[in-house]
């Protein structure tokens, strides 16, 4: 097993994103590279093999799919924008020690996260070593199902990114609820695209040995945006409005309300 690719990838990660971000003073920039860390992890340890997987091949393959166009709308939406106010409020509250709490608490942070939720790069890409003529394989219905799975959830992360973006855009919104589109039925179909994508790269290397542990990513990019850094955040400061709150009551946090739901 050569850990080298992966140790590699991390750090280049880590460089590149505390770099920049502190240069700028700006934490919020953290979540352009949150993607592109999972794209350098994928692509570091895909070409440090010579044999691959079909497995590998379609683990990378979505992994870059899906980071690439995370990031790029990502950059797009906040370079140049004022610092996201959840990472504001903490580097204010962490007063002149905040290049130092930036690093533990943002890059360290993110970048152990992250490596737990790339499990199945690790799985497919360094765990399993590739015998000759896998690729030319008949791929399994693991990796048929999850692919599909994946790229399911990766058109709706990008749908609801989109029609989010359109709905800011105009002027009469700006005080508004983005509430069309997959909006009307999920408060954060973005996050809903996402733990899909994750689902179906978690089932990939389910016929590999150990590929079982994939599916812990899957389910840590869940708890995380069910009750830590997604939905928990982003609604603490829309509590109490009227018009929010409708919202909540007839609209499911991230997976539609299928029983009793009365979308807007």
């Amino acid at each position: 097993m050569n850990l080298n690719p992966w140790l590699l990838g991390t750090a280049v990660w880590f460089v590149i994103s505390g770099s920049i971000c502190l240069y700028r003073r700006n934490n919020g920039l953290v979540d352009i590279f949150w993607g592109l860390g999972f794209v350098i992890l994928a692509a570091f340890t895909y070409s440090s093999r010579t044999i691959h997987s079909m497995e590998s091949l379609v683990v990378t393959g979505l992994i870059l799919i899906w980071g690439l166009r995370l990031s790029i709308y990502l950059f797009s939406r906040n370079w140049n924008k004022p610092e996201d106010f959840r990472y504001a409020n903490w580097r204010k509250g962490w007063g002149t020690h905040w290049v130092l709490s930036s690093i533990l608490k943002v890059y360290v942070l993110q970048g152990v996260i992250m490596q737990a939720i790339a499990i199945p790069i690790f799985v497919t890409n360094v765990m399993n070593q590739a015998a000759l003529g896998d690729l030319a394989k008949r791929p399994s219905y693991f990796v048929v199902m999850g692919g599909l799975i994946s790229l399911v959830g990766i058109v709706i992360e990008a749908m609801s990114d989109r029609q989010k973006s359109i709905f800011k855009s105009d002027s009469l919104n700006e005080q508004k609820l983005c509430r069309v589109g997959l909006w009307k039925i999920s408060r954060h179909p973005n996050y809903l695209g996402e733990i899909i994508n994750w689902i179906g790269i978690g089932i990939v290397p389910l016929g590999l040995e150990w590929g079982w542990i994939a599916l812990i990513s899957p389910l840590l990019i869940t708890l995380l945006l069910y009750f830590v850094s997604g939905v928990p955040l982003l609604e603490k400061r829309l509590e109490g409005r009227p018009d929010f709150e409708d919202y909540k009551r007839t609209t499911g946090a991230i997976f539609p309300k299928l029983i009793g739901s009365k979308c807007p």
